[in-house]
């Protein structure tokens, strides 16, 4: 019977507005970056939230929906739990009814039916209702906001389904727990989650979960602000969807996509994905993609100065989210047409709109989008003039974002209060809170975006800043050169007066100490200009690592459309030499070191790249024995290439039957001073009598000049099996 409704909801034309408005309100709204997009995918995977008999419920809600009224099926639900008995069955009407009330949004009642569900569950050792009851218990309070009782639930369904063998519910609710994580910006420990559902989702093949869970990786390395990545992640998900022909999933995506297009400054393409979302919403009639379809379109003719057709776009949305009482959805595409009258010099109107965004607003207790009205209304008071009403409104954002820990609000709070210290002409005050907006910027958006907002907001004042800070750092580096000069000339001088004047001995001393005084003053200076070089230089480093993701993931992309394998397999080996060069740049940007890697944690991270082909050939074993010790980047990076084109050989040619032994190692020889790297495996080898080795192959050609970049020598042996040895010395 579950494997019948688990197949009618991925085959059947279930009411896709239900369940999205389902799984809308389970405790994780959609994501909005900074209202430059309103739509960027849901937080959580949208069907493989919870167990798949919790699916099964949530398929019986939605088809009964196109029958009965609401309150039909609340009496009919209430009427089955009066004449049910103390077992399952009545555990299971119990887990609807918290599920129906869930989703009409009565978070009290809900609550009251899903902790009865869990007593009677537990009485009757009930193992499925348990697990589902925790689920839904999760589900309503996250939608009230008590994220700590919720994430509580979630390790409770998790602890009972690995008690009672059900992985996919444990990797569930796992899921669940990391979406909460990423509400609160922690978003290492998101991915942890993500990940870890992922390789479950490749070993058991079960594409729903991946098309889900890559959605989710998607949006979170969006927030990240590492657009490259989070492209690469909602193709794979569209792809999934596409194997699943999940149009409802797909139009998500349409939209998470051209979100990332148009961030990158390609609105052609963004246009082109809001229009596939728009034509499948229309065709489902998803009228919440509808909307989110329209506002982006209107966005970005915002940001094209199109302002007559955004308008246009924002006027529908408006129409959309009105017909069916989106409150949220309203805040946001009033809050949106604010910014565009306010753009256009039209104060009094966005002020009026900005009012009608923070009523929807705050009627659903939506306190980021509240901020987000407070912000601009307070940019539309600063030039109007009125300073005293814009800080009032900003200290209410900044003190709201502060409680819900909503990165991006505080940000763009310290900007909104850079622009009013601006105005105000308090360029200290500018100043301090410059460097608080700095401190919230690099984990929420991508460099080249923040500095196009950050010279937006605050590039007069700074300029002038930095224009007054250069000229008091060059005039009293002048100063002090001067005052060194005539402190060498007086202690000539006093040399002499000294075997003149034995009480000269005084004047020596005082002019002494005011030489070392100034000294100290050039030392710390030049200490501070060192300084802000290493800054400069984690920087590049960091520039660097996503240059070099962005082409690895151009490279993917590339491989992936490709139906010539010969082609695919260049690509991806290109793509793989890449990679390696890119781990040693985030290593060198995270490390304390900028010339030095550890090669323990760089070759690990050139290996994790391979994790996927392993999983793949489970009786391939890959040992590795590399001590942790330092080695400069002209000598980590021709090893990590050598290392990159010898597991790539082994993995493709030394293993036909699929089973063997990897063996990556390197040792020091106290003896002759020197360091041994040795790739083996115990494959077929390279070379019999009738087939010699390649001399004159790409990867064979890219190691010896790698060998002999690093002053080294190589020796190949590859009878019976492949062993390639190099010798070096760790010079430089």
């Amino acid at each position: 019977m579950v494997e019948n409704l688990v197949g009618y909801i991925q085959n059947q034309a279930v009411h896709p507005i239900l369940l999205y408005k389902c799984f809308k309100i389970c405790c994780l709204r959609p994501k909005y970056e900074n209202n430059k997009h309103v739509y960027i995918g849901n937080r959580m995977n949208k069907r493989s939230i919870t167990s798949f008999l919790l699916t099964s419920l949530i398929v019986v809600i939605s088809c009964a929906s196109d029958c009965f009224g609401q309150t039909t099926k609340q009496k009919k639900l209430l009427n089955e739990l009066k004449v049910a008995k103390l077992d399952s069955n009545q555990v299971n009407t119990l887990n609807r009814l918290c599920a129906n009330f869930i989703d009409e949004g009565d978070f009290y009642t809900s609550l009251k039916y899903g902790w009865r569900a869990l007593s009677l569950a537990k009485k009757i050792d009930d193992k499925t209702g348990i697990i589902i009851s925790y689920s839904n218990l999760g589900f309503t309070y996250g939608y009230d906001g008590r994220y700590d009782k919720a994430m509580k639930m979630y390790h409770r369904s998790m602890e009972y389904s690995r008690k009672y063998g059900d992985e996919l519910s444990f990797v569930n609710a796992l899921v669940n727990i990391g979406t909460i994580y990423d509400i609160r910006s922690d978003y290492k420990n998101s991915l942890r989650c993500y990940f870890y559902a992922l390789k479950f989702g490749k070993r058991t093949k079960n594409t729903d979960l991946l098309a889900d869970v890559y959605q989710n990786l998607g949006v979170t390395y969006y927030s990240l602000g590492n657009l490259p990545e989070s492209l690469k992640m909602h193709f794979k998900s569209l792809r999934n969807y596409d194997k699943l022909k999940d149009d409802s999933g797909k139009v998500d995506e349409y939209n998470s996509i051209g979100n990332v297009y148009a961030d990158l400054g390609n609105e052609v393409s963004a246009l082109a994905m809001y229009r596939k979302s728009l034509k499948l919403a229309l065709h489902l009639q998803d009228k919440d993609g509808i909307g989110n379809a329209y506002v982006n379109t209107g966005i970005v003719y915002k940001d094209l100065k199109r302002y007559p057709e955004a308008l246009i776009m924002y006027d529908k949305a408006i129409r959309v989210y009105s017909s069916i009482d989106d409150r949220l959805g309203l805040a946001i595409v009033y809050n949106d047409k604010a910014k565009l009258y306010y753009k256009t010099g039209k104060y009094r109107e966005a002020i009026a709109i900005c009012e009608t965004s923070l009523k929807n607003s705050l009627s659903v207790d939506e306190i980021s989008e509240t901020t987000n009205s407070y912000l601009t209304m307070s940019k539309v008071y600063i030039k109007l003039g009125d300073l005293k009403k814009a800080k009032a409104l900003i200290d209410s954002s900044l003190r709201q974002s502060f409680d819900i820990r909503e990165k991006q609000n505080i940000r763009d709070s310290y900007s909104a209060m850079i622009q009013l210290d601006s105005a105000s002409n308090d360029y200290k005050s500018a100043f301090e809170h410059q460097k608080q907006w700095l401190s919230y910027r690099d984990s929420i958006i991508n460099q080249e975006a923040e500095e196009k907002s950050y010279r937006t907001v605050l590039q007069y004042s700074f300029d002038k800043k930095t224009d007054l800070e250069q000229r008091k750092h060059d005039k009293a580096i002048a100063q002090l050169n001067e005052q060194n000069k005539l402190s060498s000339q007086q202690k000539r001088y006093l040399v002499i007066i000294l075997i003149i004047f034995s009480l000269s001995g005084l004047v020596i001393w005082y002019f002494a100490r005011r030489s070392i005084n100034n000294r100290k003053k050039l030392a710390a200076f030049l200490a501070n200009e060192n300084q802000h070089k290493e800054i400069l230089l984690q920087e590049v480093h960091h520039r660097v690592n996503n240059s070099l993701q962005m082409i690895s993931s151009l490279l993917s992309i590339q491989a992936d459309s490709t139906e010539n394998n010969e082609i695919r397999d260049y690509l991806l080996k290109s793509e793989n030499r890449i990679q390696s060069m890119s781990v040693m740049h985030q290593l060198l940007h995270l490390g304390e070191s900028k010339l030095e890697v550890n090669m323990q944690d760089y070759f690990n991270g050139v290996l994790d790249f391979y994790s996927s082909l392993l999983e793949s050939k489970p009786q391939v074993k890959l040992k590795v024995s590399v001590p942790s010790v330092s080695f400069h980047t002209k000598l980590a990076m021709p090893l990590a290439i050598v290392l990159n084109e010898l597991i790539t050989n082994s993995l493709k040619y030394a293993f036909p039957n699929e089973e063997g032994e990897l063996a990556v190692s390197l040792s020091f020889e106290a003896d002759s001073d020197t360091w041994i790297f040795s790739v083996k495996d115990n494959g077929v080898g390279l070379q019999t009598k009738d087939t010699p080795v390649d001399q004159s192959s790409l990867g064979l050609t890219l190691v010896q000049l790698m060998v002999k970049q690093i002053a080294g020598t190589i020796t190949i042996h590859s009878d019976q099996q492949m062993a390639v040895i190099i010798v070096f010395k760790d010079k430089v």
